[in-house]
This record gives structure tokens, sequence and C-alpha cells, in this order.
């Protein structure tokens, strides 16, 4: 034990005057609140105001001047209104186009494999992605027009691997019939950490409830929901 260890110990256990002193000092400190009073809630009600205010218009400029020309750069083609507000991850080569007026709130990420030469991310336009969307894309992945997609989705036109496990551990490419497009409709709606998984085409205007695991289509104008998504109702 070092003696600033010993020192500290001393002052913990109060022992003797000296140290039992330093300890009701150091604890009056650790409990140390400002009054609660209207004065204080004012200045510091402005000041929880100033403190956001700061904060957004710092995220902003670093959206504008960084993470916006950077993803577009990436990008094949982008539409007239994008909003970034943080780089998206793109790991892979996937060919990206975006349409007018899309917003990605908070992180996307974009993740391609060797499978394919020309896999494609489709994004239509007034198209909204929440933070930490993941986008696995090694044929094609489409989200249309007006849908919405909720923070922490998963989307994956194919499994990533194999699933036989010697093919797994041969590490076998993937087949055609391995990768299958995926749809997100017109006007959709996809709910918070629900996965899309290969193949599947979400109708329009249709909702995936919140959680859900999609593995088969679900018809235009419905709520689907649970793992696996049943239709719940028409919409």
């Amino acid at each position: 034990m070092s003696a600033f260890e010993r020192l500290a110990l001393k002052v913990k256990r109060g022992e003797g005057p000296v140290f039992h002193l330093a300890h009701r000092l150091a604890k009056g400190v650790l409990n140390f609140h400002l009054p609660d009073n209207p004065a204080m809630r004012s200045l510091a009600r402005a000041a929880y105001m100033g403190h956001v205010m700061t904060r957004e218009a710092a995220e902003k400029l670093r959206g504008v001047l960084w993470a916006e020309p950077l993803f577009r750069a990436r990008c094949a083609k982008v539409g007239e209104g994008l909003t970034v507000e943080r780089v998206p991850y793109v790991l892979g080569h996937a060919e990206i186009i975006i349409g007018d007026n899309v917003t990605i709130s908070g992180q996307l990420n974009v993740i391609t494999g060797r499978f394919s030469d020309r896999p494609q991310l489709i994004i239509g336009d007034n198209v909204f992605l929440g933070h930490n969307v993941v986008i696995s894309v090694n044929r094609k992945v489409e989200i249309r027009d007006n849908a919405s997609v909720a923070g922490g989705v998963r989307i994956a036109d194919s499994d990533g691997h194999p699933s036989d496990w010697q093919r797994r551990a041969d590490e076998d490419e993937l087949q055609d019939d391995e990768m299958q497009p995926v749809v997100i409709g017109e006007h959709a709606w996809i709910g918070t950490n629900a996965q899309i998984l290969k193949g599947i085409t979400i109708g329009e205007h249709s909702i995936v409830g919140a959680g859900s695991v999609v593995i088969s289509d679900v018809p235009a104008d419905t709520l689907a929901m649970g793992s696996p998504a049943r239709k719940v109702r028409m919409s």
C-alpha cells in the first residue's frame, strides 16, 4: 500500500482528531448541494436552455459541415435536403442511392460482404432512419418513399453466412438463392428494434411492431407484431 493510499484510508476511517476532522470536511464536500430556491431555479433553467441550445447547434454544424459532405461523397446518388447527424459507417462496396429529404437520425450502419459485385441500397424520398439502424445488403435493400425506420432496426437480405456448418467452416460463398432482396413499402413504419430478414416485402402503409422478427411478407395496410411477426389487424 502506498503512502497516499494509507493516508486516504485514515481519512475514510476518521482515525484520531486530525483525520476525523478531515473525514467530516470531506463528507461535507461530497454532500454539498446548491440551494433550491426560486432565484437559483431561474438561473439554472437559463443555464440549462443555454446548454441544450449550444449542444444542438454543435450537432447541427457537425452534420452540415462534416457528416453530410462525407456521406454524400460515398453515395452513388443523393437528392436534395439530406439531413445527417453522424457520419454513417459503411463497410463494403454497396452502391447507395438516396432520394430527396431523407433524414438519418443518429448512427447508420451499412455492411456489405464479398458475395455480389453490385449490391444496392436504395432509399426513397422523405424516408426517416432512426439511431443505430443496421442494414446488411449483399444484393438489394430498398426503402421506398415516406417510410420510417425506428432506432435499433436490423434489415438483412441474407443470413451473412451459409446455413450448413461445413460450408461455413470452408468459408464458402453465399449462393444466389441465399441472398434475397428486401423491400420496405411506401409509408410503412418499422418499430424500434424490429428485425427484417431476407426476401421480405413490407407492404405500403403497414406497421411492424417494436421488437418483432419478420420472416414472411407483410401485406399492405397491415399491423404485424411478434417473433415471428404475425398479422394482428388491418390498419
